[in-house]
C-alpha cells in the first residue's frame, strides 16, 4: 500500500465527500468505480492525490514515492510490464525495477 499522509480527506466523483474508503474495491468508489480524491497535506504542501494501482501508472504521471514529502513527485517517463513485474522511469530520480503488480502509488491531481 502506498503511504498515507496525516489528516486525509477522502471525495468520491460521484457522492462527495466520505469517511474511510471501502478496501474491498480497493481506492475506488464502489458506485462509480473511480479513483476516489485524496486531498493530503504534510509540512511541504497540500495536494490532492488518487491512490493507484501500478497497472495505472502511466506516462506524464506525477508520483510520490514512499516516505517522500507531497512537493518531492517525479515525472513518469516510462513504464513497462517485463517478467511480471513494472519497470518505471522517473524524472531525476532514475529507474524503479522489479515493481510487484500489487503496488500502489500516490498519484499527484493538483493542489488545494
Amino acid at each position: 500500500m502506498a503511504i498515507k499522509f496525516s489528516g486525509e480527506k477522502y471525495q468520491c466523483p460521484c457522492e462527495g465527500d466520505i469517511g474511510q474508503p471501502n478496501r474491498i474495491h480497493g481506492w475506488k468508489c464502489a458506485a462509480c468505480g473511480e479513483y476516489l480524491q485524496i486531498y493530503a497535506e504534510d509540512r511541504s504542501a497540500k495536494q490532492v492525490i488518487e491512490r493507484v494501482s501500478v497497472s495505472d501508472v502511466k506516462k506524464g504521471d506525477l508520483l510520490v514515492q514512499d516516505g517522500s514529502p507531497l512537493l518531492s513527485a517525479n515525472e513518469v517517463l516510462d513504464v513497462r510490464l517485463e517478467n511480471g513485474a513494472y519497470r518505471i522511469a522517473l524524472r531525476e530520480f532514475g529507474v524503479l525495477k522489479k515493481v510487484s503488480t500489487d503496488k500502489e502509488f500516490n498519484r499527484i491531481l493538483g493542489s488545494w
